[in-house]
């Protein structure tokens, strides 16, 4: 018998401890999202470039959160390239007939390869507010393990 309730006492604070590791995660996530949103996202948007500036967004993840983006299609495809770099091997042609100039060379239609260097402002953004994901981890993680304690769990 007693050790029957020990077993229930047992589980039941295990139960707790479960509990308790799962409103922790969810605060974590929650100030880590926030952070993003409020200060991660005006950086990257502020130094992406314009034609792609206001598609960029904070989500949340099973670890904590991520700086993406919001733009589907051909926009995305955009935000990939000048983020990260590639190289474009589509030709490009001169609408209404016009030629193209490139350095100094008019051509009707360029086909070579052009490889475009990445800028990198997301992860920028990012690495310039780690400590202020940091900080705001410091701050709310006591404050909720506190809020935990006062209400008995």
């Amino acid at each position: 018998m007693i050790r029957i309730g020990r077993a229930r006492g047992i589980k039941a604070r295990q139960a707790g401890l479960r509990a308790a590791r799962r409103d922790l995660a969810r605060v974590r996530t929650k100030t880590i999202v926030g952070v993003i949103e409020r200060r991660v996202v005006p950086t990257a948007n502020g130094w992406s470039p314009s034609i792609v500036s206001g598609h960029m967004v904070g989500r949340a993840t099973m670890s904590g959160g991520r700086l993406t983006t919001n733009a589907t299609g051909r926009t995305r495809a955009i935000i990939g390239i000048l983020n990260f770099g590639g190289t474009l091997s589509f030709p490009i042609t001169p609408k209404r007939k016009k030629a193209l100039s490139f350095n100094g060379v008019a051509r009707a239609r360029v086909t070579a390869p052009r490889t475009i260097a990445g800028k990198h402002w997301m992860e920028r953004a990012v690495l310039t507010h780690r400590g202020s994901v940091r900080m705001a981890i410091a701050i709310e993680m006591p404050r909720a393990i506190q809020a935990h304690i006062n209400a008995g769990g």
